[in-house]
């Protein structure tokens, strides 16, 4: 065996030792990898660990749309509106409510695969898209977790779990004056 074939066949086994006993896992977590690393070792380290711990690109997602995982695309990746259109069907919708940043023009269009108590909870909802979503919204968590102005309390009145309003809601001295029927003082 000549010395070129020696050194390959060590070479080879560390790297075959390497290559079965690295953790991925641990590599994604604590660094950010280039599209080039994800591209050249995606098979190893697989889509799912991939979509969850690094961020990627729209271009590297749409260019591996048939292998990512798409409930860690919906939940930990950055995705623009146009995005979000495209791959519509492919995406986690309760990831989508949750995790993303939702332009009043999705929720118009996605209205039926949105999932409204995440929204509620969890998305930024002002006066106008409490009026435009008032029959999709839920209305406690609404009082729980959205800021509410004087015009969603007057407008939405009826509509409020008012002991969460008191207990979530800032309210000034005038607006419990003019909200003491609904409050439980």
């Amino acid at each position: 065996m000549s010395d070129y074939e020696t050194k390959y066949n060590e070479l080879k086994k560390k790297y075959d030792f390497l290559k079965k006993n690295i953790s991925w896992e641990s590599i994604l977590k604590t660094n950010k990898c280039s599209t080039e690393l994800i591209e050249d070792a995606a098979e190893e380290i697989g889509w799912r660990a991939i979509c969850r711990s690094q961020e990627l690109s729209i271009s590297l997602m749409e260019s591996h749309c048939d292998k990512i995982n798409w409930y860690w695309v919906s939940r930990a990746q950055k995705l623009t509106p146009e995005f979000i259109k495209e791959y519509a069907e492919y995406l986690d919708w309760s990831c989508i409510s949750q995790y993303q940043k939702l332009t009043p023009d999705i929720l118009i269009e996605f209205d039926e695969k949105i999932d409204w108590d995440l929204v509620s909870q969890h998305q930024t909802l002002n006066h106008a898209l409490l009026v435009k979503f008032q029959d999709n919204v839920n209305w406690d968590l609404v009082c729980q977790y959205q800021k509410l102005n004087q015009d969603s309390l007057k407008e939405f009145k009826d509509k409020l779990n008012w002991h969460y309003v008191q207990e979530c809601q800032k309210l000034t001295g005038s607006q419990i004056n003019e909200y003491r029927s609904y409050l439980d003082l």
